[in-house]
């Protein structure tokens, strides 16, 4: 039987059991299924071992059970007892999101992987288990008895990555889907885009770190290790995971999530819209410095084209924005950021922004003006530009 599935990411944003892409994972082990941590026993009275196997759980069960412990306390018990590996699933929904932010791994990391809730039930069929029988007890709210393994889940993934080490910084890809030649063409991208910041932002002094940067060949492989979709993603000090895909777009993507980087790593995180903001600032400005206005053009246009049709959210909203997770705002998100903020440094410097971002948003302090103030002045200069 072909089993899908997905590996689940910790806090380095890689695949659990990889140790941070350093270990290709390879599991062959016998499948128990335990629907509560508190229920061990089989038919027989016995307690069904789980050490070494791999574990088919679904921490929603628990409710049936008498313990009352989070989610992740019960995952952390599993991982304690030296489970092999877990296979999470849900029996609410189909494709579930698991929260493994606080996982612990006193005894090195294990993977664990997401199944669908057919692929699940597919697996407790191999095992043994009368489905029907299975659901219906879920039904009445009792738990189903454990059965000892009668086959192996297997499964494999190369999670060790190669690296290229430059100057400024460090670039780990699979080999399996990228190349040498496009690595290298990926480490010079972003030497060069590093260089490029270091000017544009030289005034305001930010720290010369050395930056880790993951790529992937594409979304679905990028989906695959980190559980995020998106071109590129700055996850703090995992680094930043993004996509190569040989076009000209790839010395602009490495702009803008380096400057994500070093903005939120020299002085915090900002709101949604001044976090994508700088970046699309500085995306465009690195493009026109070779010779091109067509992205800076780009967004002020596709602001200007909402703010003609009266379709631009007002200010107070777009601040409000989690830009690239409201699909219905995602484009007006990402240009009329890039546009906003590039008025602001235009208009008033580059410092002024600085202190608007340490200030935590006290527009009048650094401004003079009221956010609302400094919206009109934005929707002039987007009419007269």
């Amino acid at each position: 039987m072909n089993v899908g599935f997905l590996p689940l990411t910790g806090p380095a944003s890689g695949p659990l059991g990889t140790n941070g892409y350093q270990t290709d994972v390879f599991i062959n082990n016998p499948l128990v299924f335990v629907s509560s941590v508190l229920n061990r026993h089989g038919y027989d009275g016995q307690i069904v071992e789980i050490k070494g196997r791999v574990v088919l759980y679904c921490p929603e069960l628990e409710k049936f059970s008498e313990n009352k412990s989070s989610p992740t306390k019960n995952i952390n018990q599993l991982i304690n007892e030296g489970v092999a590996a877990i296979a999470l699933f849900s029996v609410d929904e189909e494709n579930p999101l698991f929260d493994l932010e606080n996982i612990h791994f006193e005894k090195g990391e294990i993977p664990i992987i997401a199944v669908d809730r057919t692929t699940a039930f597919l697996m407790l069929y191999a095992n043994g288990y009368d489905v029907e029988s299975v659901k219906a007890a879920l039904a009445e709210k009792r738990l189903p008895v454990m059965r000892e393994p009668i086959f192996n889940l297997d499964f494999c993934f190369k999670g060790k990555f190669e690296i290229i080490d430059t100057e400024h910084c460090t670039i780990r890809f699979n080999t399996n889907t990228l190349d040498s030649t496009s690595a290298l063409r990926i480490a010079d991208n972003n030497e060069n885009a590093l260089k490029f910041l270091h000017k544009l932002f030289a005034e305001l002094a930010p720290a010369k770190e050395k930056q880790l940067i993951t790529y992937f060949s594409d979304y679905d492989e990028k989906l695959f290790y980190t559980n995020h979709w998106g071109k590129g993603l700055a996850a703090g000090k995992a680094g930043i995971f993004s996509i190569y895909d040989g076009g000209t777009n790839d010395y602009a993507l490495a702009v803008h999530e380096l400057t994500h980087i070093m903005f939120n790593t020299n002085w915090g995180r900002q709101s949604s819209f001044l976090n994508e903001g700088i970046a699309m600032y500085a995306e465009a400005e690195s493009i026109e410095s070779e010779g091109s206005i067509l992205p800076a053009k780009r967004a002020n246009d596709i602001t200007r084209d909402f703010l003609i049709s009266n379709k631009l959210l007002p200010i107070e909203k777009l601040c409000e924005l989690q830009i690239g997770a409201d699909k219905e705002y995602t484009q007006m998100g990402y240009a009329a950021s890039g546009s906003f903020v590039g008025f602001l440094i235009k208009k008033y410097s580059l410092k002024n922004f600085h202190d608007l971002w340490r200030s935590d948003l006290q527009w009048k302090s650094v401004y003079g003006k009221e956010l609302k103030e400094l919206e009109s002045e934005w929707h002039n200069w987007l009419t007269n530009n």
